[in-house]
């Protein structure tokens, strides 16, 4: 077993897709990766990083075969681990992974006196 942390916003389904006939691609399998960091729960609290995405071995082959995974793995989006402890989401989300998407609420800390607020990294 091992586990995918995540600093997305949403959840991602990764398909990852195989040759069938005539070249058409053919859908081999769906790995469905738990996010939700920066999104408030019914009691109004905002995790840091989401819990671990328990995955097996076979789904890891999958997932370095997906294009789109391997981006945001580069991007320090998620990270696959081998084991799990109670107190390791906190301290493998925080030591060098990206701390959200584009796409995650915006947060007192994203103003600042009379400026517009920050949404994240900006393209140059």
């Amino acid at each position: 077993m091992k586990y995918v942390y995540s600093t997305l916003t949403a959840d991602q389904a990764y398909t990852i897709y195989e040759k069938g006939g005539g070249d058409i691609p053919s859908k081999k399998g769906v790995v469905i990766v738990k996010g939700g960091t920066g999104v408030a729960d019914k009691r109004l609290i905002t995790p840091t990083g989401a819990i671990p995405t328990q995955i097996t071995d076979e789904q890891h082959v999958l997932l370095m075969q997906n294009v789109v995974f391997k981006q945001h793995e580069k991007n320090g989006f998620v990270t696959v681990r081998t084991s799990r402890k109670a107190e390791d989401g906190e301290k493998v989300v925080t030591s060098g992974m990206e701390s959200r998407d584009a796409s995650a609420p915006l947060t007192e800390t994203d103003f600042e006196e009379g400026k517009a607020p920050t949404t994240g990294k900006t393209k140059k």
